[in-house]
């Protein structure tokens, strides 16, 4: 029984195999219990929301097979599932408490935290795409295939300095370029709000992304860059840095991410949010960060036409040589 062994696991244990401390799971815990989570599973006594949640991260948190981890939990193997999507839609219901878009004085926080790394000037996020390998789905398959040959659904992500992540938006199956996921994203639109970026602030992004006042991208590296264009590179990509480890930690701490195995692609989004909002309310609790996985994104990324109109392309690439002037 889970309550004669994992409830009286030493505080390193715990961490370890829930990749959060027990006071942490206290809270989250009493988060998912006032959405009211708990709900009867046809043909089995009602599911504590406390085993709930357990069972949710502890899915999340290790690669272990549903029967070994119900045999874990003493319940059975569909209730395990049960309670990983019940749990990560209540998580997904309260995405907007735990995921957020830098405003006020939080915004300006941002800016100054970014500005440490490197002395790059009005950063208010990094946005960069992750591939999260799943389970080919039984139809449609070959749209899942990524550029490595292997299915993935895409995870959009825009972190702050400290690898906290504001906004998030997955779905798009991994064929499909970061650029046109970003072009049907919250993003794009944000991305046409002045409101929202104070200071004449912007994203950093890297040359798949298209460019514009709010969201600069690297020069391209055609071989002929002057000292003050890779410079401005070199200081772009440090201060994109944050994007790219935020993706390595969430992989790292939540390890069912590194593949998928949801037959039913419907759900995976679900799951994969419920991931980055748990990534959050780790990182704002000060949990230990995991040995950080490689993630390997970067590669191969091609480029494409820019889809912003041509004014503001001239905006960003104007603001670009400012900013490059400056450094």
């Amino acid at each position: 029984m889970y309550e004669d062994v994992v409830l009286r696991y030493l505080h390193e244990d715990f961490h370890t195999h829930f990749r959060m401390s027990r006071s942490s799971m206290a809270v989250l815990i009493n988060i998912c219990g006032l959405c009211k989570a708990s709900k009867k599973i046809v043909g089995r006594p009602e599911v504590p929301i406390s085993l709930q949640c357990l069972i949710c991260v502890w899915v999340l948190a290790n690669q272990e097979s549903y029967r070994s981890i119900g045999d874990r939990f003493n319940v059975s193997k569909s209730s395990i599932f049960h309670c990983l999507i019940r749990v990560c839609n209540i998580l997904n219901s309260k995405g907007s408490v735990f995921i957020k878009w830098p405003k006020g004085n939080d915004a300006i926080k941002t800016i100054a935290g970014f500005k440490k790394i490197k002395s790059f000037p009005g950063v208010l996020g990094a946005i960069d795409g992750c591939h999260i390998n799943i389970c080919p789905p039984k139809h449609n398959s070959a749209t899942y295939i990524n550029r490595k040959g292997r299915p993935s659904m895409i995870l959009q992500g825009v972190c702050d300095h400290n690898c906290i992540f504001t906004d998030c938006f997955v779905g798009y199956p991994g064929s499909v370029h970061d650029a046109r996921v970003f072009q049907h994203s919250t993003v794009r639109v944000k991305c046409n709000d002045d409101v929202l970026f104070p200071q004449s602030s912007h994203l950093l992004g890297d040359s798949a992304y298209p460019i514009n006042a709010q969201l600069l991208t690297p020069f391209r590296d055609n071989g002929h860059l002057n000292q003050k264009q890779t410079k401005f590179n070199v200081c772009h990509a440090a201060t994109r840095s944050p994007i790219e480890r935020a993706f390595g930690i969430l992989k790292a701490r939540w390890r069912r991410l590194n593949y998928l195995e949801l037959h039913n692609p419907f759900y995976i989004p679900h799951v994969i949010m419920a991931a980055c909002i748990l990534h959050n309310f780790c990182t704002q609790r000060c949990e230990e960060v995991p040995e950080i996985i490689n993630d390997d994104n970067e590669d191969g990324k091609s480029q494409i036409r820019n889809r912003f109109s041509d004014v503001d392309t001239r905006k960003g690439n104007d603001k670009r040589i400012a900013i490059m002037n400056k450094l």
